[in-house]
């Protein structure tokens, strides 16, 4: 997961669409992001403006999920049932749209603006 949340602000040149459908697989899956790991490939990959890509990326989330070519290409990857069944339907589209989103956010929060999402002092 640590590898997609870097490679999609990352990538600003080639839109890499298959991600988006990947990191809503895994958070399905209760895979959580590894902000620690994320980090270092922030730092093994040199990207100092890190930041401004996630912010950009942010911001394109919505038109990348509603747009022909992230269509296109998913329905060359996706066998036809399992497309009709998701991206084939509006509402999918806003879960995917907000489930990329949240994560992205969150990292960014995370990176960012660490004192913003502390944990509960007690759990319930």
């Amino acid at each position: 997961m640590a590898d997609k949340l870097v490679a999609l602000p990352a990538n600003q040149k080639y839109v890499r669409h298959r991600d988006f459908w990947d990191l809503t697989w895994l958070h399905q899956q209760q895979t959580r992001p590894n902000v620690d790991l994320v980090r270092k490939k922030i730092a093994d990959y040199r990207l100092d403006n890190f930041q401004s890509l996630l912010e950009a990326r942010i911001g394109s989330v919505s038109e990348v999920v509603n747009s022909k070519a992230f269509h296109n290409e998913m329905k060359r990857f996706l066998p036809t049932n399992v497309y009709d069944r998701t991206l084939g339907q509006t509402k999918f589209n806003t879960y995917l749209t907000h489930t990329v989103l949240t994560l992205l956010e969150t990292l960014h929060a995370q990176l960012y603006q660490p004192g913003l999402l502390q944990e509960p002092p007690f759990q319930l």
